[in-house]
C-alpha cells in the first residue's frame, strides 16, 4: 500500500504531514544575543511519519533514506533485509541531513556534505571479528587514511590525506611524536588537547562502537588543528551492550588483550532513563624486536541520563596507562641485513660493537652530562659514545585522565542548547624526545604533565526560510593547554632502563584557543541540501624554553668514572663549567579563518551526489617555535598552516548488497609544517614551513555482496602529493658556510605512498547449524614512499596477506547468549617490511647532492610484524 498525496498549504506532498509549531517568544528561546539572531526565524518543525515499507517482489532491491544529519558513503551498512527474495523499497521523504533526530543530534555527526566514512553497526561487528591489535585494524578500512607504527606501544600516527606524513624525525614516546593537524574526539569529547596534540594509546579499538573520520580540511566544523581533517570514535551504549562481554586474543610474541564490556539501560518511573557504559583492557606484547616489550591497561565509562524529555546529561571518563620500551629506528643498510636486530650482539652496549653497522645504536654522552661531537677517544667519558637502545633504557611511560561532562537542554523540538566541560591530563613519567640543542647526543629523557582544560557551548536550531527547511548553529569553544616538560640526558646501566644524567633544558608553555563556528543547513527541495559555514580561531602560545648551557674550558684533569659496568680511569680533556642556563621567551599569537560550502543532491534513491568547498587551519606547537636548524633557537617566523580545498563525491547504493562510494579532492596548503633533520647535526629536529604543496587524489570505499554468504570490502586510496614551491637549504658540515638551496617544486612529499588498499573477500556459511562459520583472505598493500624532500632514497611498498576464520554463534552457549571465535594469521607470507618511515636529510657537497647508497646509514625505517598467529574468543552474557 502507499499513502496519496496529502494537500497542505497548497502544496501537494507523498506520504509526509508537517506539523505546525507557534513560534516562541525570543527571551524564550534566547540564550545568548548570538543564540538569539538564530533562532529569530520562525520554527516550523519538520517531523515525518515512519517509513513506510511497500513489498515490491519483482524490484528485489532497497531503496534506504538517509541517516539523519549527513550523506551515505561506501562503507556505511544499513540494516540488512535477513530474506533477499524479498524486496523492500523505502520512500525518501527529507532532504539530505534532516530527519527525525537531526535537531537533537550534535552538529559534526555525519555532517552533511562533508566527505566522512562512517564504520558503525554491523561494520564494527565485522571488522572485530578479526583481531583489533591497534587502532590501524579498524582505520584501515577508511578510504583517505593511513596508519603509521611508532615502534612501540599502540602509539600510531593517523594520517588522514597525509596529516601523519611528517612526524618528528624519530619514534618514542615524548609529545613531538603524537598526532598532529586532525581532530579526535570520543563521544563528541575532544581527545586532542588545546596545543594539537593527540595521544592514540587512550583509543583501545575494541572499545569502538563506531567511528566517524571526516576527510580534507574541517576547520569550519572543529576549529583549530582540523587541517586534514578529524575523526570522532563512539562507545557502546549500554543500550547496546545490554548485559557484558568478556574476551580475550593473544598469539605470537607473547601478545595478549583482555577487555570486557558491561552496559544497561534502565527507564524507571519518576527518575527517567539512565544508560551506563564500561570499557576495560589490559594490553601485553613482546615485540617482535628486542626491546620493545609494551603493555597498557585502558578504562572507558559513558554514562546518558534524561531525567525527563528535554534534559540529556553524558559523563564521559577515559584512562590509559601505557608502558612501552624503545627500539629503532633502522637504517637502510640495517633493514636489507638484520631488519629484527636477532643477533650480532646488538641487545650489548654498543661500545664493544660501535663499528657493526648491523645494529641500531644512538649517540649519548659517557659522562651523562655532555657530549663532546668528531674525533674524541673512548677515553674520554665527554666523548659521544654509540649505544644500543637496550643499554640506554630508552622507553617511554605515559599516563593519561580525560573526564567530561556534557549537558544538553531542549527549548523545543526545534533548539537545542549543549554546554560540554573537559579536563584531559597527560602525564609522562618517562618520554623519548630529539634533543632541542646539540652536544648532547640523542634522543634525551622527556618527562612532565600536561593540563588541558576545554570548554565550549552551541546552539542548534530548525526552523523555515520561504518554506525551506533550514537548521542554524552557533558554537563557541575555548580550550587551555599548560605543559611542564622536562628534558635529560641518557646514561646507560646495567638494567637497561637508563638513568637519567644531567639536566638538558625544561619547556613550560601555553597555549590557548577561542574559536567561533557558524553553520546554515538549508533544504533546497526533497532531495537537495546546501551547507554554508565558517570559523575564527585565535591562538595565542606563550612560555619559556631552557636549555643547559655546559662548556668545556681550561686544562686537563682526571676522574674515575663507572659507566655500565665496566669501571676504569679517564682523562677529561678539559673542564666542565655551567655557565648560566640559556632561555628563550615565546608570545606568539595567530588569527585564522575558514569558510566552507557544500551542496548534496539526491539524484536518484540510490545516488547521492555531493561537492564541498572549505579552508582550513593549524597553527604551530611552541616547541617548533624554539627549535631551528642549529637547536635551541627562535624559530617565531613560522607561520600557521592553511589550506583551500575542494572535493567531489558519488555515493552509489543500487541495491542493499552494493555500497560504492568515490570522492575526488584537490587542496591547496600555504605554509605546511614539514620536519626536517638539520644538516649540521643529526640528533636535532626541527619545522620548516614549506610556501606552497598540493594534495589530490582519490579515494574509493566498496561494501559488495554480489551472493548470499560472500562478501568483499574495503578501501583504496590514491594520492598526488607534490611540492609547488620550495627552496631547500641543503649544508652540509664541511660546507663552509656557505648555502646552498635546491628547487623542490614538483618533487614528491616525504612520508606518503601514492596507492594504499586494503580489501578483504570472504565467505560466511549463512543457513543451517553451521551457520556463522566462515573466513576470509585480506591483502593490504602500500606503494613505495619517499623518505627524503629530494626523493633519492625510498621506504620499499609491500603486500600483505591475512589469512582469517571464524565462527559467530549467534545463540545461547551455556550461561552466554552467543560467542565469537576467530583465528588468523598475519602476514601469511612472511614479507619483512617498513611499516613507517620518517623523514631524513639531505646534504650535498660543493653543490652536488650526495647520492642515494650514502645516505643508507641514516635510520628511518620501523619495522613491521612478521609473521605471527592470534586467536580470540568474545563471550556474551
Amino acid at each position: 500500500m502507499a499513502l496519496g498525496p496529502i494537500i497542505f498549504m497548497g502544496q501537494a506532498t507523498t506520504g509526509r504531514i508537517r506539523r505546525i509549531t507557534m513560534p516562541r517568544s525570543i527571551l524564550k528561546r534566547g540564550v545568548c544575543l548570538a543564540a538569539m539572531t538564530l533562532v529569530s526565524t520562525s520554527a516550523l518543525a519538520q517531523t515525518s511519519l515512519p517509513t513506510i515499507n511497500v513489498g515490491v517482489p519483482q524490484a528485489q532491491r532497497v531503496i534506504q533514506k538517509p541517516r539523519a544529519g549527513g550523506v551515505q558513503t561506501g562503507l556505511r551498512l544499513r540494516s540488512q533485509n535477513p530474506n533477499l527474495g524479498q524486496a523492500v523499497t523505502t520512500q525518501a521523504i527529507t532532504a539530505p541531513g534532516f530527519g527525525n533526530n537531526a535537531g537533537r543530534e550534535q552538529i559534526f555527526n555525519n555532517p552533511t556534505g562533508q566527505a566522512v566514512t562512517e564504520i558503525s553497526g554491523s561494520d564494527v561487528r565485522y571488522i572485530q571479528g578479526s583481531p583489533q591489535r591497534t587502532l590501524s585494524q579498524t582505520l584501515k578500512f577508511s578510504p583517505g587514511v593511513s596508519v603509521t607504527p611508532l615502534g612501540g606501544g599502540n602509539e600510531e600516527i593517523i594520517s588522514i590525506r597525509g596529516s601523519g606524513a611528517n612526524p618528528n624525525a624519530r619514534p618514542g614516546g615524548g609529545r613531538n611524536f603524537r598526532n598532529q593537524n586532525i581532530v579526535v574526539m570520543s563521544d563528541g569529547f575532544p581527545v586532542t588537547t588545546g596545543d594539537g596534540y593527540t595521544r592514540t594509546a587512550l583509543l583501545d579499538p575494541h572499545s569502538f562502537g563506531g567511528v566517524e573520520v571526516f576527510r580534507g580540511g574541517s576547520s569550519a566544523l572543529l576549529g583549530n588543528y582540523a587541517l586534514y581533517g578529524g575523526m570522532n570514535v563512539k562507545s557502546y551504549s549500554g543500550e547496546e551492550i545490554d548485559g557484558g562481554e568478556i574476551a580475550s586474543e593473544g598469539g605470537s610474541f607473547a601478545y595478549v588483550n583482555n577487555y570486557a564490556r558491561l552496559g544497561k539501560k534502565y527507564s524507571l518511573k519518576n527518575f527517567g532513563d539512565l544508560d551506563i557504559a564500561f570499557f576495560g583492557s589490559d594490553v601485553r606484547n613482546n615485540g617482535w624486536i628486542p626491546h620493545t616489550d609494551s603493555q597498557a591497561q585502558t578504562g572507558h565509562l559513558l554514562v546518558k541520563y534524561s531525567p525527563n524529555t528535554v534534559d540529556h546529561l553524558t559523563l564521559k571518563y577515559m584512562f590509559n596507562n601505557t608502558f612501552a620500551e624503545q627500539n629503532g629506528p633502522f637504517s637502510q643498510a640495517q633493514f636489507a641485513y638484520n631488519p629484527y636486530q636477532g643477533s650480532y650482539g646488538c641487545p650489548i652496549a654498543a661500545v664493544i660493537q660501535s663499528n657493526n653497522p648491523l645494529c641500531v645504536v644512538r649517540t649519548a654522552p659517557g659522562n651523562g652530562i655532555i657530549g663532546l661531537p668528531g674525533g674524541q677517544p673512548q677515553s674520554n667519558p665527554a666523548a659521544l659514545r654509540n649505544q644500543s637502545y637496550e643499554s640506554l633504557g630508552i622507553h617511554s611511560h605515559v599516563l593519561q585522565h580525560l573526564a567530561g561532562v556534557r549537558y544538553q537542554h531542549e527549548f523545543s523540538s526545534d533548539t537545542v542548547w549543549s554546554n560540554q566541560f573537559t579536563y584531559n591530563y597527560i602525564g609522562t613519567l618517562s618520554g623519548v624526545q630529539p634533543p632541542q640543542a646539540g652536544g648532547f647526543g640523542g634522543p634525551v629523557n622527556f618527562l612532565g604533565p600536561t593540563y588541558n582544560f576545554d570548554a565550549r557551548t552551541d546552539i542548534t536550531s530548525n526552523g523555515t526560510l520561504l518554506g525551506h527547511p533550514i537548521r542554524h548553529f552557533l558554537g563557541f569553544i575555548y580550550n587551555d593547554a599548560n605543559t611542564t616538560n622536562t628534558t635529560y640526558a641518557n646514561m646507560p646501566n646495567a638494567w637497561y632502563y637508563g638513568v637519567r644524567g644531567a639536566w638538558e633544558g625544561k619547556i613550560n608553555s601555553e597555549t590557548k584557543n577561542f574559536n567561533i563556528r557558524g553553520r546554515e543547513e538549508l533544504a533546497l527541495s526533497d532531495n537537495i541540501t546546501a551547507v554554508a559555514g565558517a570559523s575564527v580561531n585565535w591562538n595565542r602560545i606563550v612560555g619559556t624554553s631552557y636549555y643547559n648551557n655546559w662548556q668545556v674550558v681550561g686544562a686537563n684533569y682526571y676522574k674515575q668514572v663507572a659507566w655500565g659496568n665496566i669501571g676504569f680511569t679517564n682523562t677529561i680533556f678539559g673542564r666542565l663549567q655551567n655557565k648560566y642556563p640559556f632561555d628563550l621567551a615565546v608570545d606568539k599569537t595567530y588569527v585564522n579563518w575558514a569558510p566552507e560550502g557544500s551542496l548534496t543532491y539526491r539524484l536518484t534513491p540510490e545516488v547521492t551526489l555531493r561537492t564541498r568547498g572549505y579552508g582550513a587551519y593549524s597553527t604551530p606547537a611552541f616547541e617548533s617555535l624554539t627549535n631551528d636548524i642549529n637547536g635551541a633557537g627562535a624559530n617565531t617566523g613560522l607561520k600557521a598552516q592553511t589550506s583551500i580545498g575542494v572535493d567531489g563525491g558519488i555515493d552509489w547504493t543500487p541495491h542493499e548488497t552494493t555500497k560504492i562510494s568515490i570522492t575526488y579532492f584537490n587542496e591547496w596548503f600555504r605554509n605546511e609544517l614539514l620536519s626536517r633533520i638539520s644538516p649540521y647535526n643529526v640528533t636535532i629536529s626541527y619545522m620548516d614551513n614549506v610556501p606552497k604543496t598540493i594534495h589530490r587524489g582519490v579515494e574509493t570505499g566498496f561494501d559488495v555482496r554480489p551472493i548470499e554468504g560472500w562478501r568483499f570490502y574495503g578501501a583504496y586510496t590514491f594520492y598526488d602529493f607534490q611540492y609547488a614551491q620550495y627552496d631547500d637549504l641543503v649544508s652540509p658540515l664541511n660546507s663552509g658556510g656557505k648555502s646552498y638551496y635546491f628547487n623542490r617544486a614538483n618533487y614528491r612529499l616525504p612520508g606518503q605512498p601514492s596507492h594504499v588498499l586494503t580489501a578483504r573477500g570472504g565467505y560466511d556459511i549463512p543457513h543451517g547449524d553451521l551457520k556463522g562459520l566462515g573466513g576470509f583472505l585480506e591483502y593490504n598493500f602500500r606503494s613505495a614512499t619517499p623518505t627524503d624532500v629530494a626523493n633519492l632514497v625510498w621506504a620499499p611498498g609491500y603486500g600483505l596477506l591475512n589469512a582469517n576464520l571464524h565462527y559467530d554463534l549467534d545463540k545461547k552457549v551455556g550461561m552466554f547468549k552467543s560467542m565469537n571465535a576467530y583465528l588468523e594469521v598475519s602476514n601469511l607470507i612472511g614479507t619483512t617490511y617498513a611499516a613507517g618511515a620518517y623523514t631524513i636529510s639531505n646534504t650535498q657537497l660543493n653543490g652536488i647532492m650526495v647520492p642515494q647508497p650514502l645516505l643508507a646509514s641514516q635510520g628511518n625505517y620501523v619495522i613491521g610484524q612478521p609473521r605471527s598467529i592470534v586467536a580470540g574468543v568474545k563471550l556474551k552474557f
